[in-house]
């Protein structure tokens, strides 16, 4: 992993070119495709793999109230570096910062989310440092009844776990296919399909 210069992230961050079109309420650092290739490059990083990420946006933090990470879908050392990220700070309230985990209505991402959690776990021991990841929600995505049993009934097993809860069911329409094949945010394509009303409903469960 290349570390950015501190000036290159402001800029960056601060780009208008990569703003997507709501005012100046959002500021989107863009990634791309070597994003999977982070693992390999974490192990040549000077300093703590998993205080990578940390020493990346440090110089950034004081000027977002809310910072979103969209790592990689991989259990390595890239999402270590994103885990320990959002940990709940020592002047944080409870339910602050903290991983919101999309899966699907089906079993192999109950499998899947599983590891998550033992991943989690093995943060203190691994790296020797006091971790406390707080799991915010689950966002099942992609969700369709009309699959039948497995989708309803893992619809029903993810709700009944309580804690972490689900936030919100987003359906598998079009919209959002539509949205990444115009290149547009889901919320300026099409700010009053389902599938935005979901994502409306993340943010006021976490608020």
């Amino acid at each position: 992993m290349v570390r950015l210069p501190d000036h290159v992230v402001r800029e960056v961050v601060a780009d208008r070119e990569h703003r997507p079109r709501f005012g100046d309420r959002l500021r989107v650092l863009p990634s791309a495709f070597d994003a999977f290739l982070l693992d390999s490059g974490l192990t040549v990083f000077r300093g703590p793999r998993h205080a990578a990420l940390e020493r990346a946006l440090a110089s950034v933090e004081e000027h977002f109230d809310v910072i979103v990470i969209d790592p990689p879908p991989s259990l390595g050392l890239a999402m270590d570096a994103g885990l320990v990220y959002g940990r709940q700070r020592d002047d944080e309230k409870p339910g602050a910062s903290g991983p919101v985990t999309p899966v699907e209505a089906e079993d192999t991402s109950a499998q899947a989310n599983g590891m998550l959690i033992n991943q989690v776990g093995s943060l203190t021991r691994d790296y020797d440092i006091d971790v406390d990841v707080e799991q915010l929600g689950l966002v099942v995505n992609k969700y369709d009844s009309r699959r039948g049993f497995i989708a309803t009934s893992s619809l029903d097993k993810w709700k009944a776990l309580g804690t972490p809860r689900v936030l919100s069911v987003i359906p598998d329409v079009k919209e959002q296919r539509e949205a990444v094949r115009v290149q547009r945010p889901l919320l300026d394509y099409a700010p009053e399909s389902d599938q935005a009303q979901s994502m409306r409903q993340i943010v006021r469960e976490l608020a």
